[in-house]
């Protein structure tokens, strides 16, 4: 599901893969148990992955806004980052090897656990 619209917009995904695309407009994704894949050109991306994640990748980007991240305490990753002009901040500690890449141009990033 996408939207062009301003607003935020929620997804919830246990059973299935979460691919998201937006121009414009906050994008909140909760118990998501598979791959994610954002993609936003201006708003803020908070993902939380559900316990028991069971995916190969997470891939989140927005040209303008703020990415965060919360991980299951059990989580695994590889953190790649990207932010011309903002703050990276893991307080997960990612070192792991599920890939998970997050860019933004303009805002900050946070990766944290539950």
């Amino acid at each position: 599901r996408s939207t062009l619209f301003p607003y935020t917009t929620l997804f919830r995904s246990r059973s299935l893969p979460l691919a998201v695309r937006t121009r414009s407009g906050d994008v909140r994704a909760w118990d998501v148990a598979h791959d994610l894949d954002v993609e936003t050109r201006s708003g803020d991306v908070t993902a939380e992955l559900a316990n028991g994640w069971r995916g190969t990748g997470i891939t989140i980007g927005t040209t303008s806004g703020d990415v965060r991240l919360n991980v299951p305490h059990d989580f695994q990753g590889r953190l790649t980052t990207s932010t011309n002009s903002g703050d990276v901040s893991d307080d997960a500690h990612l070192n792991g090897r599920t890939p998970v890449s997050i860019s933004t141009r303009s805002g900050d990033i946070t990766v944290t656990r539950t």
